[in-house]
């Protein structure tokens, strides 16, 4: 599995030898192909997932966001890390959501104040019950 994850994620993988030696040469390159075969097939070869940070990255440049703005998203996408009520939700909603809450705190609207004024105040259930999936996951996250 090591193998699998360093061909995945690495540029330049190490060689097979390297794996060999990191066994303590206990396995020989067939018995290491072979078991990185059985592994890949049991895996149906399915072992590419679209992570959060993923989105996140392409929904940055789309918005072409600026790097403080990235880096704001990218502490709240990392502090939803260790909840698992953020597990029930798409990776692409977690990326959109922490963009969307990074880009409201680095670039305050300065007429916020002026149209606050020109409306009635909204009940908190009011709000819930028209809450969208990008603002649960919005509100989740700065529950944190």
């Amino acid at each position: 599995s090591l193998m699998i994850a360093a061909k995945y994620e690495e540029i330049y993988p190490p060689d097979i030898q390297t794996f060999q030696k990191m066994s303590g040469k206990t396995y020989t390159k067939t018995e290491l192909l072979r078991m990185e075969s059985a592994i890949l097939r049991k895996l149906k070869f399915n072992i590419s997932f679209a992570s959060s940070l993923r989105f996140l990255d392409q929904y940055s440049k789309s918005a072409s966001a600026n790097k403080k703005c990235y880096s704001v998203a990218l502490n709240i996408l990392d502090s939803t890390l260790l909840d698992y009520k953020m597990l029930n939700y798409l990776p692409s909603l977690c990326g959109a959501a922490a963009l969307f809450i990074a880009e409201k705190a680095v670039q305050k609207n300065e007429n916020f104040a002026s149209y606050s004024c020109h409306h009635e105040p909204v009940s908190y259930t009011h709000l819930r019950a028209h809450e969208t999936s990008l603002h649960h996951v919005c509100r989740l996250m700065l529950e944190k």
